[in-house]
């Protein structure tokens, strides 16, 4: 487990550099950890439970950091009952 998180770190921190905001993986996560996940859940008369997991809007400093890095926040999150 240690060996994973530690070739993750690893590869975020090359993620970084090659995208040219430096090589701290550190500062990437703790910008991206301020955005939002909310869990919808509209009453319903009869029938299961609905329950939508939504991404909130980045900031404009978060949306540009993410375009750097060629990520994509999703819309919405799949929820799985086990």
């Amino acid at each position: 487990m240690c060996f994973l998180a530690f070739v993750l770190w690893k590869t975020l921190g090359q993620f970084c550099r090659a995208a040219g905001p430096g090589d701290c993986p550190r500062k990437v996560l703790d910008e991206l950890a301020e955005i939002q996940m909310v869990d919808v859940v509209p009453p319903t008369q009869h029938g299961p439970e609905v329950r939508l997991r939504c991404v909130g809007r980045p900031e404009q400093h978060q949306a540009i950091l993410l375009q750097r890095l060629r990520m994509r926040l999703p819309d919405r999150i799949r929820i799985t009952e086990m």
